[in-house]
């Protein structure tokens, strides 16, 4: 499958960008397993000539909203999300000194193709509270009804970036260092 080239805006409009927690320790049945949605960033794709191209996306802070909560004893309630995004923003991210993630690609690796997909490692560096690490995204790329369809995941440490995992019930209850990021975007078919 050929990659058209160029250079396509992302963001909300062009799909989705999610990230996954999970719980554990001895309280992790009285917790969730959450699903974190960003609902303003951009970015931008761009295609070039062999294995190669770019990718950068700019997340703000202030906008991750609990979209999901999976487990725990009780169903997740509204006040429960607005303490969680507030915990979020407050404890975990602290944006109000950090308001922004950003990912910057630098290197396309494990380049493949056939067909009906490529597939490809995004390599680059990911700033977010306050510091900046290695991250690496697998992206795969197929066709869709209205263009293209990318997906791209990332998993990550969070204490990489220095984030002490968030805790409650004096420890019982912990979010993973691990978390997954994912994002499915549709981009134009052509260039």
């Amino acid at each position: 499958m050929d990659l058209p080239r160029g250079t396509f805006p992302i963001g909300p409009q062009q799909g989705s960008l999610r990230i996954a927690t999970r719980r554990e320790g001895a309280g992790a049945r009285l917790g969730h397993d959450l699903v974190i949605e960003a609902t303003r960033w951009e970015g931008t794709v761009e295609i070039s000539e062999g294995p190669s191209g770019r990718v950068e996306v700019t997340v703000d802070g202030h906008s991750l909203e609990v979209r999901e909560g999976h487990g725990g004893a009780r169903s997740l309630s509204d006040g429960d999300r607005s303490e969680i995004q507030s915990n979020i923003e407050r404890k975990v991210l602290r944006t109000d000194q950090h308001p922004t993630i950003r990912f910057q690609s630098h290197e396309v690796q494990d380049l493949s193709s056939d067909d009906d997909r490529v597939q490809a490692t995004l390599v680059g560096n990911l700033e977010m509270a306050g510091r900046s690490a290695p991250a690496a995204v697998q992206v795969t790329v197929e066709p869709g009804q209205d263009g293209l369809r990318a997906h791209a995941r990332a998993r990550i440490r969070q204490t990489d970036w220095g984030i002490k995992p968030y805790t409650a019930f004096l420890g019982a209850l912990k979010v993973a260092d691990e978390v997954t990021i994912e994002a499915d975007l549709t981009l134009p078919a052509g260039g």
